[in-house]
């Protein structure tokens, strides 16, 4: 029995005999599929020889594919068959370049995005646990890159008390898990894992889900067996048959009602499985690499060539002539032969093809263009970035990049709080397995912002926000320096913040007193010079007479 079928006949155990279909079996896409879930997998996995960047990868999987892969669909994969890559395996004598843009692509989202601030109200709790799975690496090197090329995936949480106090994360692609759904929810999850052993193949079945509000795990060992016709199939055994999993045994945790497991989708597909970032941009692979592999040998045969005599040729001890290497032209010349009339005969003549090489330059950054459409800007790429734009011109540039960001962020924040949601309970489990608490933690996930001003705009700004009361000390820090400094920088950034404060209010205030001091001075000096002016003023008619005979009597 095959993997397929054993989770056939799971699903069928598991909801009640029937499994609802993704789509219509005898719907037109399925004209000239002979196996839809076969097909699937062998994308999945293109995907991952394609993120690789690897030459030797693509041409060993094309290979592979193009004697048995692509013949198990052959109407369907007719395309595939006509890919650079794959015509290209019956050549011997060419250089085939890979451009490795999957894995930028990849790559510079993953980076774009970054590592999210984690907060909750058992913060410390939850950084042991997080920093004992080094849970940034995980995220950053294998969750989302992994995610996005594979469209799926699964985070696993174990409990191996010989191992950790603490619960075990592990991350599984879309090629080594199965996410079951029913009505768009996930009802289980099975994680593939595979092992050898006395010159024998096994694959181990670690089944995760929830039954009447219990949390079950389960372990099924196969043993893989193929045959010289081709076919295989999987052989259950016990798990004692390999000393690593006698340890093992299927457990269930009651009153809790999650998956010890949590999956992982950026994209939805509508066949019900998450979508590739790769989805629709591997023929533009594959034309990327063909151009650049057009150009390299055009270089290749661009080489100058050199037509010599072999009597001037340098000699070794034996007498043969030293043939000029490929690349470095360098030899000494041997006797020089004249003609009657005392010219040299026998001289060395070089020719070089005139090719066109802009063809294939422009073609390839039409083809990046194109690939780029929908997933990130040339400008994050850092393709096409004009010098003389400001901060905001770049910053509108990027904006495909953004929207994208925006997307994957919005799925990784639920993603996030649910895994430490169910770390911090299994922590519980652990610590309390009699009387656990149950109870949801509020976990807030915060990722950074993208094309975010300069450090100097930021200070500009958020100064003036803080001169006018308008932020705290501390936010004022968190917003200008992030995850910069560490918490004792940040509390004695504050302090010196707020002493600062303190001390511009008081010179403010001291400064305020003599400033009304001043006036009221000047207030009595001026009320008691227009008394006397008036007084003056009252000997006389005319009072500008009056105001100067007190100016002359002063």
């Amino acid at each position: 029995m095959d993997i397929k079928n054993w989770l056939r006949n799971k699903l069928q155990k598991w909801l009640g005999g029937a499994i609802e279909l993704p789509d219509n079996p005898k719907s037109q896409r399925y004209t000239f599929i002979n196996d839809d879930e076969a097909i699937r997998e062998l994308n999945t996995y293109s995907y991952f020889v394609w993120y690789s960047g690897s030459s030797d990868e693509l041409l060993n999987f094309y290979t592979d594919n193009m004697v048995q892969g692509f013949y198990k669909n052959p109407i369907y994969n007719r395309n595939n068959k006509n890919y650079f890559w794959a015509l290209s395996v019956s050549e011997e004598k060419i250089k085939r370049t890979t451009s490795g843009i999957a894995r930028a692509i990849t790559d510079t989202l993953v980076n774009a995005i970054g590592y999210p601030k984690i907060s909750t109200k058992k913060q410390y709790v939850l950084d042991t646990i997080l920093n004992d799975n080094d849970f940034r690496t995980m995220m950053n090197q294998k969750q989302m890159p992994f995610t996005l090329v594979g469209g799926s995936g699964a985070y696993k949480i174990d409990i191996n008390l010989e191992l950790s106090k603490h619960p075990i994360v592990s991350y599984y692609d879309a090629t080594k898990c199965e996410i079951i759904k029913v009505k768009d929810r996930v009802v289980a999850i099975v994680f593939k894992d595979y092992y050898t052993y006395g010159q024998k193949e096994y694959l181990l079945l670690d089944i995760r889900r929830v039954e009447n509000y219990t949390s079950i795990v389960e372990y099924e060992l196969y043993e893989l067996k193929e045959y010289s016709s081709g076919v295989r199939e999987q052989n259950q055994v016990p798990l004692s048959t390999l000393p690593d999993l006698k340890r093992l045994k299927a457990f269930q945790i009651n009153g809790y009602n999650h998956l010890l497991a949590v999956p992982t989708e950026f994209f939805y597909d509508e066949r019900g499985f998450g979508r590739s970032i790769y989805a629709g941009k591997v023929d533009l692979f594959d034309d990327l690499d063909q151009c650049l592999s057009q150009s390299a040998n055009t270089v290749r045969k661009s080489t100058p060539i050199e037509y010599y005599p072999d009597d001037l040729l340098e000699r070794d001890s034996k007498g043969n002539a030293k043939i000029p290497a490929r690349y470095d032209r360098t030899y000494v010349k041997g006797p020089v032969n004249r003609n009657g009339d005392g010219t040299e005969v026998g001289e060395i003549k070089t020719t070089q093809p005139v090719l066109n090489f802009e063809q294939y330059s422009t073609e390839a950054i039409s083809i990046v263009s194109m690939i780029l459409n929908g997933v990130l800007s040339p400008a994050t790429m850092g393709i096409d970035i004009a010098k003389k734009d400001n901060s905001d011109a770049q910053r509108e540039k990027e904006k495909v990049t953004i929207m994208t960001r925006n997307n994957i962020i919005a799925k990784e924040q639920m993603i996030i709080a649910e895994l430490c949601n169910i770390l911090l309970a299994v922590q519980e489990y652990i610590d309390f397995p009699n009387k656990p608490n149950w109870e949801e933690n509020d976990v807030t996930v915060q990722f950074s912002t993208f094309a975010n001003p300069s450090f100097e705009n930021e200070l500009v700004i958020l100064g003036q926000a803080l001169s006018g009361n308008g932020i705290s000390p501390k936010l004022y820090v968190d917003k200008l320096y992030g995850d910069t400094l560490t918490n004792d920088e940040k509390a004695y950034e504050e302090k010196y913040i707020d002493e600062a404060l303190s001390k511009k209010q008081t010179a403010y205030s001291q400064f305020g007193d003599i400033v009304t001091k001043n006036s009221q001075l000047e207030n009595t000096y001026d009320s008691n010079r227009n008394e006397n002016t008036d007084m003056d003023g009252s000997r006389g008619v005319d009072g500008g007479v009056a105001k100067s005979n007190v100016a002359n009597q002063r």
